[in-house]
């Protein structure tokens, strides 16, 4: 599994706007996506590059861990976007239209070279599944590499490769945003849902985070500082489910030293799977309390 870890509120920011990067270090987010594909025109590429690297150590010095979304791999652009932004405090890369392992292959055979004139560990790798052949491959691409933490799934271009249009009533990326989580969990990494794009309607966008929850995603993009509180609110332990674990574990532990693997806590069957989840609630819960 993906090493422990906040991934709730996931913000992308435009990799050319100085102003925007400054702000994100103050805001209470788990990691910071620099972009430097859609967000920023083609004439301003090259200057993100520099305001890219420099936010970076602005961010990470919040707690903030950072990644850049290079500009996909078939385009002249990604090389370089990799070698201008390495940085010390960068965790890695986001990258765009993935379709399967070999895409993970091409971004590891840019990253060993310059890893080897470094002392900092290996950067990461967040794939965006974004295409119907990506939904096909998740597997394949979660188990590409060890520099994979997560997924991270992108509706909008996925609706747009299927030839529909994305709604708030999620029905047509419906089953491939079910799909990304399961994919995500056998391959031992996170999945992190689409952006909401409404920035106006916050009872829409809790209701889809809490969807996005019950799927397995443990976090998700957005775009705008309105939208933080809620996400962060939705993927961290409510106050029941708190209660919930700590019972269990004060119930269970004394149950395993007597040999006994289920017991009854009020009225229900409680085991190693319960036992499990209780520990992962509390352990996210302090990652939050020490973040």
């Amino acid at each position: 599994m993906a090493p422990p870890r906040l991934v709730r509120s996931v913000l992308y920011v435009p990799g050319n706007n100085r102003r925007f990067l400054e702000k994100a270090a103050s805001l209470d987010i788990d990691v910071a996506i620099i972009d430097l594909e859609d967000s920023v025109p083609q004439s301003e590429k090259q200057g993100a590059r520099a305001i890219a690297r420099e936010a970076t150590d602005l961010l990470a010095a919040k707690g903030i861990d950072v990644f850049i979304r290079i500009n996909a791999l078939p385009t002249d652009l990604a090389v370089d976007d990799i070698r201008a932004t390495v940085g010390s405090h960068l965790r890695g890369f986001v990258v765009p239209k993935i379709e399967g392992p070999e895409d993970v292959s091409r971004v590891e055979e840019i990253l060993s070279p310059i890893e080897a004139n470094r002392d900092s560990p290996g950067f990461e790798i967040l794939p965006l599944i974004e295409s119907a052949i990506a939904v096909v491959r998740a597997f394949e691409i979660a188990r590409a590499s060890p520099r994979i933490v997560a997924l991270v799934f992108g509706a909008f271009d996925f609706t747009f490769d299927m030839r529909t249009n994305w709604s708030k009533e999620g029905t047509e990326y419906e089953f491939a945003r079910q799909k990304l989580p399961i994919d995500a969990r056998a391959a031992g990494v996170y999945a992190i849902d689409t952006v909401y794009p409404d920035l106006e309607d916050e009872e829409g966008l809790a209701k889809d985070s809490e969807v996005a929850k019950r799927l397995g995603y443990t976090g998700k993009t957005i775009i705008h500082p309105k939208q933080i509180a809620v996400v962060n609110s939705t993927f961290s332990p409510t106050k029941s489910e708190l209660e919930w674990a700590r019972r269990v574990i004060d119930a269970y532990e004394p149950a395993l030293r007597q040999g006994k693997g289920a017991i009854s806590l009020d009225g229900k069957l409680v085991d190693m799977v319960h036992y499990r989840r209780a520990q992962e609630i509390l352990a996210l819960d302090d990652l939050i309390a020490h973040r």
